[in-house]
């Protein structure tokens, strides 16, 4: 178990289910938040957790103390020592004890989730920007699959959103629509591709 523990990417934190304080972390916990291990085992999730109170995340566990879950995931916030914060995933789970020297405790281990929200604050920023153009634009992933159609495509291409999402933008070519009518210029956004398409002369 402790080697599982020590060997994981995501930080672990551990913690008693009764006062919820601290009781071991991994290098990666400790790494993430701050804290040495002998500062966090005088706190609690709720003292690296701004956007909950104690209360709140006690509520939240008691259908996993209770059994009625075996997992419980929470999209939040946690809190560094030098006060800044940055958004995480977590999946608690519960492990039963066997007496006063495997006690029951819970375990949650915790992904920083700054780089994919950077990357979705991104491609919003993106596409609210491509909304208010005259330009069919589309944003593919680094595989070549639709991730967002601005309106001026539906209107170009006939192709609704629903339709091009999770799609390639080979259906373009394969439609009824002049293939000539679509690429224009294509551009890397990081690691997303933009398109453009202006109608054919």
């Amino acid at each position: 178990f402790r080697s599982a523990v020590d060997s994981s990417a995501d930080a672990i934190f551990i913690f008693d289910p009764v006062t919820y304080k601290f009781t071991d972390a991994n290098k990666n916990a400790i790494l993430s938040v701050g804290y040495s291990l002998e500062e966090l085992r005088q706190m609690t999730p709720a003292d690296i957790k701004p956007l909950y109170s104690l209360s709140e995340l006690s509520a939240k566990f008691t259908p996993l103390l209770r059994g009625k879950v075996s997992e419980l995931f929470l999209e939040t916030q946690h809190q560094r020592k030098d006060g800044t914060i940055f958004p995480v995933e977590i999946v608690v789970s519960k492990v039963d004890g066997d007496g006063s020297l495997n006690p029951e405790r819970f375990i949650a281990s915790v992904r920083d989730v700054s780089q994919r929200k950077e990357s979705e604050n991104k491609l919003k920023m993106l596409g609210q920007a491509l909304d208010q153009s005259g330009e069919a634009a589309i944003i593919t992933d680094i595989n070549g699959t639709i991730q967002y159609v601005n309106k001026s495509f539906e209107e170009i291409t006939g192709y609704s959103a629903e339709e091009a999402l999770g799609r390639n933008p080979r259906i373009l070519k394969s439609s009824a629509q002049d293939p000539k009518v679509y690429r224009s210029e294509e551009r890397r956004v990081g690691k997303e591709c933009r398109s453009r398409w202006s109608p054919h002369h």
